[in-house]
């Protein structure tokens, strides 16, 4: 197959703070793609995403309390990572 076809490796990277009210933000020193968010039952949240300083803020004050998913591209690996939204 092809690279395109292959399975990403999965990395799981720690967000902060968390939990959360108003963002999170996590170390990325290349520009992240696909960023997907979803809750636990799997519907999907759009994210503002600011790169600074060799790291990603994501805005989540918008987001109903709960817990959440998220996933990225980043250097051909699939990043992953889970936080909580609270009040």
């Amino acid at each position: 197959g092809t690279a395109s076809q292959k399975e990403l490796e999965k990395v799981e990277v720690k967000v902060y703070p968390n939990p959360s009210a108003m963002y999170i933000q996590f170390a990325a020193d290349s520009p992240v793609e696909n960023l997907v968010c979803s809750d636990l039952s799997g519907k999907n949240y759009s994210l503002i995403a600011a790169q600074h300083n060799g790291h990603i803020t994501l805005d989540i004050e918008h987001l109903p309390v709960g817990t959440y998913f998220l996933a990225w591209e980043q250097n051909i690996t699939a990043q992953i990572a889970t936080f909580v939204k609270c009040e």
